[in-house]
């Protein structure tokens, strides 16, 4: 069966890097207006990371039997990958919050900034690990 995940991994990253760049513009004159889009993408990271996640179940079921050690590399880039999953959620509803509140905009507003940090360094964490499972294991490798 053709696994998902090696597709799928790399989209989240690609849209936490889309809202990175996106709020860097929007402290620029250039930035006004885009709030709706910025919706969009913030969305998008949470069903990218979600499908991305839920993928991996898939490709581990693909691979057979594996080691311990191997086990165990896997077991850390699934931890990863469920803590970007949560934390998207947690990005999307800080975002949502500040769209909408009345008081406390601005705690809001800096917690949705603290959970972008984190879901950028989570998805480069889980990236990595995922590459080193790759390059380094052959997990998933097909000859």
């Amino acid at each position: 069966m053709i696994s998902l995940h090696p597709p799928l991994s790399g989209i989240p990253l690609s849209f936490v890097a889309l809202l990175v760049v996106i709020e860097m513009l929007r402290w620029t004159r250039w930035g006004k207006g885009i709030a709706t889009f910025t919706s969009f993408v913030v969305v998008a990271t949470v069903v990218s990371t979600t499908a991305a996640f839920f993928s991996g179940y898939q490709a581990v079921s693909d691979l057979g039997e594996i080691s311990e050690a191997t086990e165990q590399l896997i077991s850390q880039h699934h931890t990863i990958g469920r803590l970007l999953m949560f934390n998207a959620f947690a990005l999307a509803t800080s975002h949502w919050i500040t769209s909408v509140a009345a008081h406390g905009k601005s705690f809001f507003h800096a917690s949705y900034y603290f959970f972008l940090v984190v879901q950028l360094v989570l998805t480069m964490w889980a990236g990595y690990f995922g590459g080193n499972l790759v390059f380094e294991h052959a997990i998933g490798v097909k000859v």
